[in-house]
């Protein structure tokens, strides 16, 4: 399986390339498989049509002993399973190839102060709202920047995300602005600003323009 571009493509890795657009399989995912198939050609140095289960494990432990990431170990693992079991159809050669476990590690949570400070750094009251609402409503930032006005409930405090998710904002927006009222909570936390005026706004219009994104 050749990763030289002047190269035609070799029919094993074509007939893996047709085997994952099958199971519609996303562009990233496929080029991550062909990445780690690619790993074990140059490992082998030759086609992996060929590879024996004693190469597979050889194969495991020089990535190991060269300190990959877990999260790239398992990546190609998964890849190797992918040829071996689906295209080559020999799944007995992987059978005992397991992926590490990689360590779950806690997320930083910031404190309120913290928070405070990186909300007010924001240029403006547009991007102030979005960092607001993506930590208040635990939204990602592709959510924040398609939001409508329509989408905020500042009386329930509730924040409507695509078709049918509907979240609570969180609790604690009010204590940033050192109050406990439900209503200027709400305010800090961007939904005032993202209530819909009198006049309707336009249908393209959101927390950030398609072209002006956080």
């Amino acid at each position: 399986m050749s990763d030289e571009p002047t190269r035609a493509v070799s029919p094993l890795r074509q007939r893996m390339i047709e085997d994952m657009r099958m199971r519609k399989m996303e562009p990233r995912t496929r080029e991550a498989y062909v990445r780690g198939v690619r790993r074990l050609y140059r490992f082998l140095g030759r086609s992996p049509e060929t590879a024996t289960a004693d190469d597979l494990r050889r194969f495991q432990l020089q990535l190991v002993e060269a300190g990959i990431s877990h999260i790239t170990l398992n990546a190609t693992l998964t890849a190797i399973r992918f040829l071996f079991q689906v295209t080559l159809d020999r799944p007995q050669l992987v059978v005992k190839i397991r992926q590490v476990r990689v360590e779950q590690r806690l997320p930083v949570v910031l404190s309120r102060d913290e928070l405070a400070r990186l909300i007010e750094s924001a240029s403006d009251i547009k991007y102030q709202t979005a960092l607001s609402v993506a930590y208040g409503a635990g939204v990602r930032a592709g959510e924040v920047a398609i939001l409508k006005t329509g989408d905020v409930d500042s009386g329930r405090m509730t924040l409507a995300i695509g078709a049918r998710t509907r979240r609570l904002l969180h609790p604690r927006c009010g204590d940033l602005a050192g109050t406990s009222d439900g209503q200027a909570a709400a305010d800090r936390c961007g939904a005032r600003s993202l209530r819909p005026s009198a006049r309707p706004a336009p249908s393209h219009s959101g927390v950030c323009a398609a072209h002006d994104r956080v």
